[in-house]
């Protein structure tokens, strides 16, 4: 997480000082034509984000806005590359060091947490989408979402409405568990416990167009990748309750 260097009070206004921090990991990608991270830079910076998840929960604290532009570089700096297969250049990074920042939506895992209006849209939790109450692994399903476009420099659930979001999540990690839809505060999404989509509408034939499995989108066949993919799916659980932690996560064999 950011570091705290200090804090005072000016004319009665709490001031907190942080350590002065470079462009967001998202920043850096949109300025470099969204070339995608190699998988070794997504592994130490998902490990780094795994650690600050894994010591905000460990203190009851939901970021709940866990996004590339909340992921921070410490330094920038980067070395120009070029491809020779295409003859492109591209900055690759030089220090892939991290800080998880923007806690300005956090709340504490003790509270009520009933807010439906948390994290943006293509990193939210399927049960804080369908309002079924959520806690801490909110913050998983999001991390998830994020290395996933590290990795791909993709979006994973590039939606435009919370029932196209959802079939894009059946597209990628399989369908919806029927004690999932009935449990939903949004009824109107579902008919006898499955989600109500025809795949043959306009938004049905962008949902097939833009989303696949999961485990399709490995770059290649190395153990990494197709650790990395089984990491993701263990993340994106649509049951909260077996959801990884970032505990868990962290004891994943791609870390090992």
């Amino acid at each position: 997480c950011v570091k705290l260097w200090s804090s005072f009070d000016y004319f009665g206004c709490c001031c907190l000082e942080f350590e002065l921090l470079d462009v967001s990991v998202f920043e850096f990608m949109k300025n470099n034509s969204f070339q995608a991270y190699s998988l070794s830079q997504v592994k130490h910076m998902g490990q780094q984000l795994l650690t600050a998840l894994q010591f905000l929960h460990d203190r009851n604290i939901i970021h709940t806005n866990v996004r590339p532009e909340s992921v921070m570089f410490v330094d920038s700096s980067y070395d120009v590359i070029v491809d020779p297969s295409t003859n492109q250049s591209y900055n690759n990074i030089k220090n892939t060091s991290i800080r998880l920042a923007h806690f300005e939506s956090a709340v504490r895992s003790d509270s009520s947490n009933n807010m439906s209006v948390i994290s943006a849209r293509q990193y939210k939790a399927i049960e804080v989408l369908l309002e079924l109450g959520w806690g801490n692994k909110c913050d998983i399903w999001s991390l998830a979402c994020v290395l996933f476009e590290f990795y791909t420099a993709d979006t994973l659930f590039q939606s435009h409405s919370n029932l196209e979001h959802l079939a894009m999540m059946e597209a990628t990690l399989g369908t919806i568990p029927s004690h999932i839809c009935l449990n939903s505060k949004k009824p109107k999404l579902f008919l006898n416990g499955r989600l109500r989509w025809d795949h043959n509408s306009k938004e049905g034939r962008y949902v097939l167009k833009n989303s696949k499995p999961l485990k399709t989108y490995a770059k290649a066949n190395s153990e990494d990748d197709v650790n990395f993919m089984d990491l993701l799916r263990c993340m994106l659980n649509y049951d909260a309750c077996n959801r990884y932690t970032a505990s868990e996560a962290l004891r994943h064999h791609l870390f090992l």
